[in-house]
């Protein structure tokens, strides 16, 4: 017997079932010697009610307020649950978020030693080539990425002795009213995975920035205010399971807006602009689709071929 064909429209509902996140800090070391007393926070989020399954089709969108003072990023992560000292994790994606301000709260700080051999530190000022200086001020030449200290009038002399850094006023942490959204799918590849971890990847600045809290502990680096944040989680439904009995498709044609996200064999794919999508090249043992019941602006439908005589 042939392939047979046929064609499968969205009707409202189906494709997904909306979980509940709970979003915790998770304590994480400074160093490779374990989380302590001074840790950063990382933010997860846990399914709610037990843990992600095994093979089991995940989509996960986030919203996080942008920082008025620093990008940020993050590796995404399944996390597993383990009594050893050794984390078990399946990485999902990198994603990045820019800063919300001008970064005004920013501060370049040179350390340095003047041609008489004095120590000082100082937030150099603009170097502005001929214009007249203040003398005993330092200047950095950003385009060259040279500090010159001023000797009055527009005589300079080039500071070769020096370590700089930007500095954070920490005190002057806060979050925007705009948000970087990001929206994933992924498929844990074992049992026991029990958070999606986001681990912020943290530079010298983290060091620099401190809070104590109220139990007297201190805590460093930036964090992401989880009371800002907006995250929603669902389970995905398999349609491969609703369209034929044979738990195999051998094409598709999918029509819908373009960027619809899919995940086809564990795999996320969207539609492109042409709003169709095509898959021949391999079977597929697994298709579903990211629109939650009740959405109005994202209707879609497949056309597929199957062999019926098809055994898995």
């Amino acid at each position: 017997m042939g392939l047979e064909i046929g064609q499968w429209r969205y009707g409202g509902s189906g494709c997904m079932s909306r979980l509940s996140p709970v979003v915790t800090y998770k304590a994480t070391a400074m160093s490779t010697g374990g989380a302590d007393d001074t840790s950063f926070q990382d933010v997860q989020i846990a399914p709610g009610g037990g843990q992600f399954i095994k093979g089991q089709d995940y989509y996960l969108k986030i919203m996080i307020p942008q920082d008025m003072n620093y990008a940020m990023s993050f590796d995404l992560e399944l996390i597993q649950e383990s009594t050893s000292s050794d984390e078990v994790f399946q990485f999902i994606k990198n994603v990045s978020i820019e800063r919300g301000g001008s970064g005004e709260n920013a501060y370049l700080v040179v350390l340095y030693e003047d041609p008489d051999g004095n120590t000082s530190v100082a937030i150099p000022e603009p170097y502005i080539v001929g214009a007249a200086n203040t003398a005993g001020t330092i200047y950095y030449d950003e385009a060259n990425e040279r500090y010159y200290l001023g000797r009055g009038g527009t005589d300079y002399v080039l500071i070769d002795k020096y370590n700089d850094l930007s500095v954070i006023a920490s005190w002057k942490q806060e979050s925007s009213d705009y948000y970087g959204v990001f929206e994933i799918v992924f498929r844990p590849i074992d049992d026991g995975f029990s958070h999606v971890m986001l681990r912020m990847i943290r530079t010298a600045q983290d060091y620099n920035i401190q809070r104590l809290l109220e139990s007297g502990d201190m805590e460093f680096g930036r964090k992401v205010d989880i009371n800002k944040m907006v995250c929603e989680l669902y389970s995905i439904n398999d349609l491969v399971d609703q369209i034929t009995s044979t738990s195999r498709l051998n094409r598709i044609g999918v029509w819908g807006r373009p960027g619809l996200i899919m995940i086809i064999n564990g795999e996320e794919i969207r539609i492109g602009p042409s709003g169709y999508y095509e898959q021949d090249a391999l079977p597929i043992d697994s298709l579903g689709v990211v629109v939650p019941d009740g959405t109005t602006n994202s209707y879609f439908y497949i056309d597929y071929e199957f062999d019926p005589d098809y055994v898995e």
